[in-house]
């Protein structure tokens, strides 16, 4: 595949610097608009505290978390405060990133071409735009992600000490982040074993010479990292067990294939057939090598990961593919081009390509468009309700929600109450009212206390936020 003249010289630089600021606007627009989600509140509640140490030991009490993006947060924070915006912004920042090293990656890969419409089309992907949006580490897993298969190629055909080192250095921060990026590694690994096989020109374009003495500072590039997350492996192992398992089944592949459009089936369509275009486009072009590369990248670690959730009994979320979601567009943009080469007759291959890269953008232009209102459990306006309304002589139930209103309403622990102490309304809010807030979050018993205590007392007032009720109760 050859470049086009017109992603040559000053175009290409002018062309990439639009898509940056095409994935910039995105990717703030709005950033601060939304208000915080459970697992975000969760975690600037544990990047807040003073104490490094007292970080530490709050994320240990996250399931499966690891502390880097909890530090980072925690810097933006003191420096700049606790608002939706600045919590999120350096995932936004990342996001960003990520674009611009999928760019370098492609281009290293491909040629230029390839890299723009690739990293054009990333910048417009909903699930990548929804989770740089978010204050969570998965946008930066993304970027360590692209950053580690930079260095590992680069890595793999120069065979340079200073390449090791960054690569390296990608690991360690990689498994800080999350613990995937041990499957990230992984991905590299196999990579290598299948590229032994690779004696043509392609697979010697991407591998470089691999004998003994890289395969020992190879295996040092990993122990190292390794060793060096030993103790926190130590010191946090134990509270990786879920306690909501999956149920596997064919809903749940229905599921992810739906959650991999960011909740549209026909994206998740378009980009499933690019993609096996794009493969097929490798095998037609004897590129064994690079498709191998991308099919280790896209599909090994998921298999995996499903292996996880069962053994650990954890639920699915589509954050946890989100890092294989690179080579899947890579695909897709070679797809495109295969597509398009194959036209004849009146239909040019310039004219398919901008179709197709059009439909791909308009959809996922939609979805993003249609993602911007604010859907979640309305806790701020909840809370904004408890603030106005609460005195000190009233009392707050609220079954496990207590450290979430907390982000909004700091003094919920000095009216909160256990619902086993309020069964009997005058011992529960002494003089006061009870407000009673009934959430999806609730367990079973709870839900069960809280409807016996409703059917004997009748509340004075019943107010209602998106995801949560509140019921206000008299003590007389």
């Amino acid at each position: 595949m050859t470049d086009h003249p017109f992603f040559r010289g000053r175009h290409s630089g002018r062309l990439i610097l639009l898509v940056i600021l095409v994935a910039t606007f995105l990717r703030l627009y709005g950033l601060g608009v939304k208000q915080l989600w459970v697992d975000e509140i969760i975690q600037v509640i544990s990047a807040s505290p003073d104490s490094i140490s007292e970080i530490l030991s709050m994320v240990k009490e996250s399931k499966g978390a690891v502390p880097l993006d909890y530090l980072i947060q925690h810097i933006i924070i003191t420096i700049f405060g606790r608002f939706e915006f600045t919590v999120r912004i350096h995932a936004a920042i990342f996001g960003i990133l990520a674009i611009l090293v999928l760019y370098f990656l492609v281009e290293y890969l491909f040629d230029r071409r390839t890299a723009l419409v690739c990293s054009f089309l990333y910048a417009l992907y909903p699930l990548h735009h929804h989770y740089s949006q978010e204050a969570r580490p998965y946008s930066f897993f993304v970027l360590l992600t692209l950053l580690s298969y930079y260095l590992f190629l680069k890595m793999l055909k120069e065979n340079k000490n200073v390449y090791f080192v960054l690569y390296m250095l990608s690991f360690l921060l990689m498994i800080y982040t999350y613990y995937f990026g041990f499957l990230v590694v992984f991905t590299h690994c196999v990579y290598l074993l299948l590229s032994r096989k690779y004696s043509t020109d392609d697979g010697e374009r991407v591998n470089g010479r691999i004998d003994g003495r890289f395969a020992l500072k190879y295996a040092a590039t990993l122990l190292i990292p390794f060793l060096l997350l030993l103790p926190w492996v130590v010191y946090s192992f134990e509270n990786t067990q879920g306690l909501t398992p999956e149920q596997f089944g064919a809903s749940l592949i229905l599921r992810v294939i739906k959650e991999l459009g960011n909740g549209s089936y026909p994206l998740a369509a378009v980009l499933i057939l690019l993609a096996v275009a794009g493969y097929v486009y490798l095998k037609k072009q004897r590129e064994a090598a690079h498709a191998a590369l991308l099919l280790t990248w896209l599909l090994v670690p998921v298999p995996i990961i499903f292996l996880l959730i069962w053994a650990r009994d954890y639920f699915f979320a589509i954050r946890q593919l989100l890092f294989v979601t690179p080579a899947l567009y890579i695909l897709v943009t070679l797809g495109i081009f295969f597509i398009s080469e194959r036209q004849q007759g009146s239909f040019k291959p310039t004219r398919v390509t901008v179709f197709l890269v059009s439909l791909v953008a308009l959809i996922s232009l939609t979805i993003i468009i249609l993602h911007y209102p604010d859907k979640r459990d309305d806790f701020r306006s909840a809370a904004a309700f408890l603030e106005r309304n609460v005195s000190a002589e009233d009392a707050i139930v609220c079954p496990e929600v207590t450290g979430i209103l907390s982000y909004y309403y700091e003094s919920v622990y000095a009216r909160e109450r256990k619902i086993s102490q309020v069964l009997d309304v005058s011992g529960g809010a002494e003089s006061g009212k009870l407000y009673i807030i009934s959430t999806r979050y609730m367990k079973e018993e709870d839900k069960r206390r809280m409807d016996d205590l409703l059917q004997g007392i009748r509340p004075i007032r019943t107010v209602e936020f998106r995801g949560i009720t509140i019921y206000v109760i008299s003590p007389s």
